[in-house]
């Protein structure tokens, strides 16, 4: 080539291929990079990639096992471009027996869901492939080969045949797997009551006084959808059968399928208090709905009726029947739909002389509509 009017370009960090591999011996290890010096001429644009211009190489074919310096040698695959030198001019090659194992194909995503969604299990089908390398290449990958899925901006799942990467090994089996990556949607969180799951029945004479749960709420995580319809937590069982004492436990919360407690190691302590029954009376109390929204109206309450334990003196007690006690819910400020109360015995109306003492914990759910 007539230098006069040709420029000199420098490409870095070339790879070097291998020939002359054969079924019982391969390099093993990475193979170096060198740098590549080319003449062209002004007017000749050259790509950006120097393995469209030129293709390095050395020839391990006939030798023996170990490491060996070889020189470089170059193939040039672009007209009127000469080959000015290679640095280093000889690499060092480590030449090692061939083997065949199976390995792990694990898959990498690349990019990010969607806002609200992430990333949950990846998997590939199959879950191995049979590679035929020097012993140098499982040494460097023994963590599996890749293979890639894009999941950038994804609302659902992602599944794709996805070639396996495993450069420099002489044969992979398959060469695709199908890998799959789960997109789920992303967990929020928010606090929720916690209620005492109460069994069984107390000794003759003897009635629950109260109950108490501390801490009363716990904060939980799930999916929006599932959050959205959960209000309240239940302890495991406590039961209170035969009891004529105070009842104090620490006890875990049951999860429904989906919710995961913050607090993985959360036992709330329970303490039912047990009275005694010293002219008490048991009856079943209506459910009315006071402060309703003039637009509103009680499309229906359920339980309609609720169990009530009584206190007073002997003679009024005698004469009172579940017409005469009423237990109020509140609709104040409440909009049309449904809402959920846990009764309490503060909203309980008696006759004179009569008191609540307790209520029946059971959840108490309300109806509105707009007239």
């Amino acid at each position: 080539m007539n230098y006069l009017g040709s420029r000199s370009v420098v490409f870095a960090e070339v790879p070097v291929d291998a020939v002359g591999q054969s079924e019982t011996v391969a390099v093993g290890g990475e193979m170096p990079r060198v740098s590549v010096r080319v003449r062209v001429p002004r007017s000749v644009v050259l790509d950006k990639d120097p393995s469209k211009i030129v293709r390095l190489y050395v020839d391990v074919g006939g030798l023996g096992l170990g490491e060996k310096e070889l020189p470089v040698m170059a193939s040039v695959l672009r007209q009127r471009v000469e080959l000015a030198d290679i640095t280093p001019a000889a690499i060092t090659v480590k030449i090692d027996p061939v083997a065949e194992r199976d390995m792990f194909v694990r898959v990498v995503p690349s990019g990010n869901p969607a806002a609200g969604y992430r990333l949950g299990e990846l998997k590939a089908e199959p879950e191995k492939v049979r590679v035929k390398a020097a012993l140098g290449f499982f040494e460097k990958n023994a963590g599996g080969l890749e293979a890639a899925v894009d999941i950038e901006g994804a609302e659902t799942s992602v599944t794709a045949d996805t070639r396996v990467g495993a450069n420099g090994a002489l044969s992979v089996t398959p060469q695709t797997v199908r890998v799959t990556a789960m997109v789920d949607p992303a967990a929020e969180s928010k606090n929720v009551a916690i209620k005492a799951k109460i069994t069984g029945e107390t000794s003759a004479g003897y009635f629950i006084k109260g109950v108490s749960v501390v801490p009363a709420n716990a904060a939980v995580s799930a999916v929006r959808e599932r959050l959205a319809g959960l209000g309240s937590l239940e302890t495991e069982e406590i039961s209170v059968a035969g009891a004529s004492m105070d009842i104090e436990r620490d006890v875990k919360v049951v999860l429904p399928a989906g919710v995961e407690l913050l607090d993985k190691d959360l036992k709330p302590k329970v303490k039912v208090e047990i009275g005694l029954l010293e002219g008490t009376k048991e009856v079943l109390a209506s459910v009315a709905v006071a402060q309703v929204e003039e637009e509103l109206w009680v499309e229906s309450v359920s339980p309609a009726s609720i169990k009530v334990a009584l206190r007073g003196q002997p003679g009024a007690l005698a004469s009172v029947t579940g017409e005469d006690v009423r237990l109020v819910v509140s609709a104040a400020r409440k909009e049309a739909g449904r809402f959920t109360v846990v009764p309490s015995v503060e909203s309980v109306r008696t006759p004179d002389g009569v008191r609540a003492v307790s209520v029946e914990q059971k959840e108490i759910s309300i109806t509105l509509r707009e007239q």
